[in-house]
Order: C-alpha cells, then structure tokens, then sequence
C-alpha cells in the first residue's frame, strides 16, 4: 500500500468525488457530483494547497484525505484544514487513515503550515491518538463537532 497524489491517478476523480458524495453529500443537500469531480480536479497538485491524496494498492484506491483552504464556512478565519479523509470499509482498521493523515502532516509542514485544522462528528478519538486536540465544540450541519487543531 502506498501513498501519493491524486494527480498521479487523475482516473480515479470520479471514485473521490462518489467516496465523498456517499459519505457526505447529504450535509450539503443540493451537491452534484459534477461539483465535486470538479472540486478534486482543481486539487490535483502536489506543492500547494489544494491537493488530494490517495491510499493505493495494486493500482487501486483505497482511501482519500484532502490539504484544503477552508472547511468550515463558519471558521473562514482558520486555515488550513484536514478534509475527507476517507477509506472504504473493506479496508478500515489497517492503518490506512493514519498514512493518510501523517503524510497530510508532513506535506503542509513542508510548505510552512504552523497549524493545521479539521472538524469531525465522530472521530474525535481517532485524531486524538495523533495528538490532535480540540480547538472548540460546537455545531454545523446540525451536527455536534469538535474542530480540532494540530501544531506542526
């Protein structure tokens, strides 16, 4: 399993773009899936925010996690974020999230990043053990959050 751009792969847009929009695509009713398949084709870099990355095995996708500008429409002041991070359920509890998540790490420290944040309804204790900690609770999308911050 290895861990690279989505810009390496730029077939598989459309597999994020549905991994995101099943995940979800219900918190932002009236989202197209053109939409996002356009959101990732714009996050095809490698040196700059944007940029998508992929969990691969054997040419396949397994998982997804995104460097953006802005998450939460609520928290424009905060930047950057930790987004989508995704891996098909065939696949959970292999250590794929983690992979995804520290090259995240390391690829915004790389360019500067002091910190980094994320939001989540329900894998606050999952980044914990990442040494993530919560920046502020609260509620979006009528969902209790936590947004949490990390210092690189």
């Amino acid at each position: 399993m290895k861990i690279t751009y989505l810009a390496n792969y730029p077939e598989h847009v459309s597999t994020v773009a549905q991994w995101v929009m099943d995940e979800w695509g219900h918190e932002s009713p009236g989202t197209r899936l053109e939409s996002l398949e356009e959101k990732f084709r714009g996050n095809m870099k490698r040196k700059e925010v944007p940029l998508t990355l992929l969990a691969m095995e054997a040419d396949h996708p397994l998982g997804t996690a995104s460097l953006v500008v802005h998450d939460m429409k609520i928290h424009r002041e905060l930047s950057p974020w930790l987004a989508g991070v995704y891996v098909l359920p065939d696949h959970r509890g292999r250590g794929i999230g983690s992979k995804l998540v520290k090259t995240i790490e390391l690829l915004a420290a790389n360019l500067d990043v002091e910190k980094l944040y994320l939001f989540t309804p329900d894998r606050e204790s999952f980044y914990t053990h990442m040494s993530w900690k919560v920046f502020e609770r609260t509620s979006y999308h009528e969902k209790d959050v936590a947004v949490m911050v990390k210092e690189l």
